[in-house]
């Protein structure tokens, strides 16, 4: 949502507060999210994704997948392995193109670096929707194939169905807390805004 608010109100200077604000929203969101994936519970941890990534270079190095180097043990070729591992590689592009977006970003609205720095974070602006929709389109294909909607356990930390619950508890009051910070946030540049 912070995003799609700064895509919105990229042009123009009478809404560049607005952008930069959420610019600063999103990055203190993003790290946050990496603290989240290092310290958080096992379902949340960032080394999921990494074992995902590693998984998708192991599937297409193996022979049964066409690639050049052999394994010990035949790589899955069906849709949901294929599909776990786009979805992966569309994750890692969201948190990869965060990066320069932001810090361009910055360096844009603090006049450092030049022109190559805007154009650096218009085109990391234009690509990263690319990466959302390709994610969204990926949570769909997987919901299809598996007969379950998979972004309902995004929003309530829930999985339906037999098996384990992998997730013990809601961790709704950090949510709670993550939302209070940024309303804070937004209020402070609100109030500093009025205030020049």
């Amino acid at each position: 949502l912070c995003f799609a608010g700064a895509y919105l109100t990229a042009d123009g200077e009478r809404l560049r507060l607005l952008h930069v604000t959420l610019g600063y929203t999103m990055a203190g969101l993003l790290v946050f999210r990496v603290a989240y994936g290092l310290l958080g519970p096992r379902t949340a941890r960032l080394s999921i994704l990494r074992r995902k990534l590693a998984g998708f270079i192991d599937l297409i190095r193996s022979p049964s997948a066409g690639g050049a180097a052999g394994g010990d043990r035949p790589a899955s070729r069906d849709g949901r392995t294929w599909l776990n591992l786009a979805m992966a590689g569309a994750v890692f592009a969201l948190l990869a193109l965060v990066i320069p977006l932001l810090l361009s970003g910055y360096a844009a609205y603090h006049e450092w670096g030049g022109k190559w720095l805007e154009e650096l974070h218009e085109a990391a602006g234009e690509a990263y929707p690319w990466a959302v929709l390709a994610h969204l389109g990926l949570i769909l294909a997987l919901s299809a194939v598996r007969r379950r909607n998979q972004a309902l356990p995004m929003l309530t930390g829930r999985v339906e169905g037999a098996g384990p619950d992998l997730v013990r508890r809601n961790h709704g009051p950090l949510a709670w807390v993550l939302l209070v910070a940024v309303l804070t946030y937004w209020a402070w540049e609100w109030l500093a805004w009025i205030g020049s």
